[in-house]
């Protein structure tokens, strides 16, 4: 399994995360989208682990916010592609 993490930013609805087998997101691509929470409890989630990775294959990753507008999701754009290796 592998975690990743970016920075939390202010004013956004959320976060989709991306890990795939290319940098084109079209082999092996898992996604993930966390909402930020408000109220006592608010979290603004800052990483998230995706697991079920394949041991010794390199992997690409991406990060994108989004915000609601008029009920649905507007992203922004996608953050720099991050290569990685899976070791265990």
């Amino acid at each position: 399994k592998v975690k990743i993490s970016w920075s939390k930013k202010s004013d956004v609805d959320g976060y989709q995360v991306q890990v795939a087998l290319n940098k084109k997101f079209t082999k092996g691509k898992k996604s993930k989208t966390l909402a930020v929470t408000t109220g006592w409890y608010g979290k603004n989630p800052t990483n998230h682990t995706f697991a079920k990775l394949k041991k010794g294959k390199y992997y690409y990753a991406r990060v994108r916010t989004y915000k609601l507008c008029n009920g649905k999701k507007c992203y922004s754009d996608w953050s720099s592609v991050k290569k990685f290796k899976v070791k265990k």
